[in-house]
Order: C-alpha cells, then structure tokens, then sequence
C-alpha cells in the first residue's frame, strides 16, 4: 500500500511540475515599461482524495495545501521573473547577466528591488491550484547597473533660428532593426552617441524608463510620454541595435532647450517590430 501511494504521490509531482509549466509563464510589456510573471501549481492529493504535504507526503488540511501550492506559485514566478531579467539586453553590448556575472553590486541590489520593489499579487484560480503574479518596472534594472549618470548637458544647436518646442521624440524604427534595451542609444550618422546614460535625469529613467517601445504610431501619440506636441521622425539606419538619425533632425531637435528638456526627462519613444512572442 505504502509503495501504491509512494508511485502516486510521484505521478501527481511530475503532473504537478508539468501544469505549472504550461500554465506559468513571463512577458516584458514595453509599452508599459513592465515584466511580470505568472506561476501556478496544484494542491497535492493522495488516492483518497485528501491533501498531502509535498515534503512529507503526510495528509494535511485543504488550507494548508492551498498555502503550500500558493508559496510554490510563488517561487514557480520569481525564478521565470530573474531568468527573464537574465536575459534583458541592458545596451549596445551587453546583457544584464553579464553584469550580474561580473558586479557584486548588481547582485546585491538585484536582491533588493525583488525584495522590496515587486508587485505580488494571488490570482483567484480553481479549487485545486492557486496562481500569483509577480510584477516589476524594467525601469527599476536601470539601479541595478553600475555606471555613471552624470547628467552631462545635451549638444545645442543654434543654427536654427527658428526653435520649435517639442513634448517628446518619437522614432519609427520598424524600416530598420532596432533591439529593445534597457539603456539604449540614439546614433547621428557618424556613428556618434546623442541621446545615451550620459544625459538623462536618473529618476525619470527610473521611474518610467530611459526609452518606452511601441508597435504602432497610434500607440505612440497615445503614450503618456507622448505630450501635445511630439517631434515625429523615421531611422535613417540603425547602428548596433539602436536608431540613427539625420542631421536635419538632430539640428531640429537640439534647437530648443524646452525640447532638450524633455528628453532629459526620457520622453523619447521607439516604434518598433512587434516580432517575439510573449513580448506585449
């Protein structure tokens, strides 16, 4: 009897670990800013009916296997989130792995902001399972990065006379292909860094990300970083992964302080491919 229910408890594991694969899952919402990450896994029950602890395969009570698969669903969504954070490409170079890899420092904060800065949600599910959600802001990656952000001052352009106030930049990158970063980078056609780490505000970057993706122009014009008046332009090229633009639309867009205000402010938008599945 003992080895009957031992054979059991084993097949309703791998069930178990084989549902929550194929109801667990993360997505990236860059148009949100946002990774979350769902975990799901059932309460264990013996041949009777009854629910068994998962350790010991002793019977406890339905709220306790209730608890035990909540916190499963929980760890099941923690590790999809960090595999996914893993594999974020943080710029031009490099992914955030490469810097987990290579700084104390990112671990430790790494283990800070999914500490204290996750969103942890239980998910209503049905009488056997429980489900939770975990949810983080890609623009918390950004201070797990060491590098400098000095906020050095945008080149200026006093060529144009005529300045324009702009609320934001959007570039259509969908001619060309452009990766979605963390820290990303717009190039002029010299190959020439003019929007990068260097020149942002910290805490916007932070707060609502250094660039935000989109799929569409609609998307764009109604993005909150968008404003009412958005300078609308299109990639020349694209230069490791990132946006080039010309001249006369640099020369546009450095024209103004209030302009330049903005993008310090990371009101800047990317129109790209939607082409990755569980990408939002």
């Amino acid at each position: 009897m003992k080895k009957i229910v031992l054979i059991l408890i084993t097949i309703l594991f791998f069930e178990t670990l084989y549902a929550s694969k194929k109801t667990s899952y993360c997505t990236i919402n860059w148009k949100e800013g946002k990774i979350s990450a769902i975990g799901t896994s059932k309460i264990l029950f013996n041949s009777n009916g009854t629910p068994t602890d998962s350790d010991s395969g002793l019977e406890i009570s339905l709220n306790k296997g209730r608890m035990q698969a909540y916190k499963k669903a929980k760890n099941i969504a923690t590790n999809l989130l960090v595999n996914q954070i893993f594999a974020l490409q943080i710029d031009t170079t490099n992914k955030f792995e490469n810097y987990l890899s290579e700084y104390n420092y990112t671990q430790t904060k790494l283990g800070t902001i999914l500490r204290e800065n996750t969103k942890i949600k239980k998910i209503p599910s049905t009488f056997d399972s429980a489900k939770c959600k975990i949810e983080l802001s890609l623009g918390e990656i950004i201070s797990t990065i060491p590098k400098n952000y000095p906020e050095d001052n945008f080149p200026t352009n006093f060529k144009n006379q005529i300045s324009t106030k702009y609320s934001s930049l959007i570039i259509d990158t969908r001619s060309v292909i452009v990766k979605p970063m963390i820290l990303p980078v717009i190039y002029n056609k010299n190959g020439l860094e003019i929007y990068n780490h260097y020149f942002i505000n910290i805490k916007e970057a932070i707060k609502k990300g250094m660039v935000s993706y989109v799929y569409s122009e609609t998307q764009a014009k109604k993005h909150i970083k968008s404003g009412n008046k958005p300078y609308f332009t299109v990639a020349i090229s694209e230069l490791k992964g990132s946006p080039v633009l010309s001249n006369r639309d640099i020369e546009r867009i450095f024209s103004s302080q209030a302009t330049i205000s903005k993008l310090k402010k990371c009101n800047v938008i990317f129109i790209i491919r939607k082409n990755k599945k569980g990408n939002k």
